[in-house]
Formats: C-alpha cells, sequence, structure tokens
C-alpha cells in the first residue's frame, strides 16, 4: 500500500466520512492509484480469447493498428478460462480510435471484441 503514495502523484480514496468528533475526518477504506493517459486520446481495449490466438490474426492485427495511427494507446484483453491479461501495446501501437477501426477490429475478432 506505501506504493501508491509518493511525492506528486494523483490517487483515489474510497472511503467514508466520520463526524463523530468536532472536526469530520475522511476514513479510508481504499487508496489507488487511477490509470492516466495523458496528452493522449481516450483508450482503445480489445478483447481476444487466447485460445483463438493465431498467428495470422497477430499479424492482421498488427496491420490494423498500423494502418490508424493517433495518439490512443491500445490495451489488449487476453481472456482464457482462468483469468484475463491485460497487455498495453507500446507506444509504437498509438492508434485513432475512429469508427473505421472498430469495424475492421470487430470483422478480425468478432463483433464484442471492443470493451
Amino acid at each position: 500500500m506505501m506504493a501508491v503514495f509518493a511525492d506528486d502523484v494523483i490517487i483515489t480514496v474510497k472511503g467514508r466520512l466520520d463526524q463523530r468528533e468536532e472536526s469530520p475526518k475522511i476514513m479510508a477504506l481504499e487508496v489507488t492509484r487511477p490509470e492516466l493517459v495523458l496528452d493522449s486520446g481516450p483508450p482503445v481495449r480489445v478483447k481476444m480469447k487466447l485460445s483463438a490466438l493465431s498467428d495470422h490474426k497477430v499479424n492482421r492485427l498488427k496491420d490494423i493498428l498500423s494502418e490508424h495511427p493517433g495518439d490512443s494507446p491500445v490495451f489488449v484483453h487476453l481472456e482464457s478460462p482462468e483469468k484475463t491479461t491485460v497487455l498495453r501495446l507500446g507506444d509504437d501501437h498509438l492508434v485513432d480510435a475512429g469508427t473505421g477501426l472498430y469495424a475492421e477490429l470487430r470483422i478480425l475478432l468478432g463483433a464484442d471484441c471492443i470493451t
């Protein structure tokens, strides 16, 4: 929990207000660092089943992303029966989060691939 606190770091606090004493206090129940993306577009989140991955799909995904350059980061959610692993692609895969990109991703990965 101490890694959450540092100088000049944005955090979110979930808690309750304690007004039993003269000066109210916030009782923190959960403290986290939000995922912030500065100076970029909205993140694009793509859902893929790990069992359906193939070299062809990975290469086609790379092609689609490179055909839509922009400033939105891409997060790939790899789903398996046991867990979901989220990968943030590097800055060389920033995209334009437009309808053209979404249409091509849905053709490649299925209608429910955008989260």
